[in-house]
């Protein structure tokens, strides 16, 4: 988690800020059925041993890249009130600019889908509970590293 100074002529705001990145899975159709399944038991079971580097490219798509204010965040030290503030802001018919998120336009987020924040990869579990995944690099494959660079 990084902070930035803001100065105003009055005062001085220090604003923390994470990297976040947001993946939903992906709503496959049954003919590939292996996929179907994997994605469809994601979305209902959110265990963290079905996302693993040879399932991720296909389970998930990309839905926000960028910096975060934690302004709004009590203990932005704290990752699970981190990952859970990120999770509130995707929900519903609201519009957040800043995670470009469209509640008319884009579903809202929900178990089964992974919060990346500096990197950490968490799964949205039952209960909104946020478990570990691990450094996001070792769920991606080189292919999908090599086209976004």
């Amino acid at each position: 988690m990084q902070t930035e100074t803001n100065t105003n002529e009055s005062n001085q705001n220090e604003t923390e800020t994470v990297d976040v990145e947001i993946y939903y899975t992906k709503f496959l159709d049954d003919r590939d059925h292996e996929a179907f399944e994997l994605t469809r038991d994601i979305r209902t079971y959110a265990q963290p041993k079905d996302v693993t580097g040879e399932t991720f490219d296909l389970a998930y798509e990309q839905i926000h890249r960028g910096e975060v204010s934690l302004e709004d965040v009590v203990q932005p030290d704290k990752l699970n009130v981190v990952l859970g503030h990120i999770y509130s802001r995707m929900q519903g018919g609201r519009v957040d600019s800043e995670l470009s998120y469209d509640g008319s336009k884009t579903r809202s987020m929900m178990i089964g889908g992974v919060i990346v924040i500096d990197g950490r990869a968490s799964l949205v579990g039952e209960g909104t509970s946020f478990p570990d995944l691990g450094d996001l690099e070792y769920l991606r494959s080189e292919d999908v590293q090599e086209n976004n660079e």
